[in-house]
């Protein structure tokens, strides 16, 4: 089973839909990554959950999360699950490669037309060789990438430039936090809106309300409004 999980995972091979059913059996009473992996992935593709599927979905999605396990297709519960808010904020980049070798991404923020400083990162390995990289972006943010795969000899390829741009993943029901006030707010200033000016009292009122119920040994550090 292990096999037919990790071809379809990473290989993207189509299996029949009873051993998928196989894959539901099994992973409730024994561990196995592999084949819930391809259970959740098939289920994501899924229209709505069954009562027992959505708890064994919602369990299994969050001690995944946990240890940040994260694979892009986990996004796709969102309008089935309540998922964590990190899942809904991030947009991944996914790359797959032969275990063995090294994957890395290079990329840089472009803010208002403007390229920060490129960045160099180890890209890492969720799963048999699938590399994932999550970026939280703001409504005025672009990230440009390029992933770089060097295997055992030293050998380097390269894939071309590549833009990721700000998505509102996040449905009304996960309400209004800062990060999503934040990105009203940008995709107003520039547009002489009146209600601009409300949304960042409100914003400012809520910082302030945050900053009186911090723990007193936070040192000062405040939430971090992208998380």
């Amino acid at each position: 089973m292990k096999r037919a999980a990790y071809r379809y995972l990473v290989q993207g091979e189509t299996l029949p839909e009873e051993i998928f059913a196989s894959f539901y059996q099994h992973v409730q009473v024994e561990e196995n990554r592999p084949c819930l992996l391809a259970v959740l992935k098939h289920l994501s593709d899924h229209g709505m959950l069954a009562g027992s599927e959505a708890v064994f979905v919602d369990y299994n999605l969050h001690q995944l999360y946990e240890k940040n396990i994260i694979l892009p297709y986990f996004q796709k519960f969102k309008d089935k699950l309540v998922l964590p808010d990190t899942l809904l904020k991030e947009q991944y980049v996914e790359y797959t490669a032969d275990p063995a070798h090294e994957v890395k991404i290079r990329y840089t923020y472009i803010v208002d037309g403007q390229h920060q400083p490129t960045v160099t990162e180890v890209m890492p390995d969720v799963f048999e060789g699938i590399r994932v990289r999550g970026f939280i972006l703001f409504q005025d943010e672009t990230v440009e990438y390029q992933v770089l795969e060097i295997d055992e000899d030293g050998n380097e390829k390269c894939t071309e430039p590549v833009c990721l741009n700000y998505v509102d993943q996040m449905g009304e029901e996960e309400g209004i936090n800062g990060y999503r006030m934040l990105n009203n707010m940008l995709s107003r200033q520039n547009t002489g809106d009146e209600e601009l000016l409300d949304l960042m009292q409100e914003y400012a009122e809520k910082r302030a309300i945050v900053k009186l119920l911090m723990k007193p040994d936070d040192g000062g550090r405040g939430i971090n409004d992208r998380r």
